[in-house]
């Protein structure tokens, strides 16, 4: 399965929110798991 971006801003875009979901999922699990102390 591939996704055809339009244009550059939108390939840009794409890759920010992907980064951004993982950081948010990453930082919510090491505050469940008592990293944060």
């Amino acid at each position: 399965m591939t996704y055809r971006h339009k244009d550059n801003d939108e390939l840009a875009l794409l890759g920010i929110g992907i980064r951004l979901f993982n950081d948010i999922t990453t930082s919510f699990k090491l505050t469940l798991t008592g990293y944060y102390q």
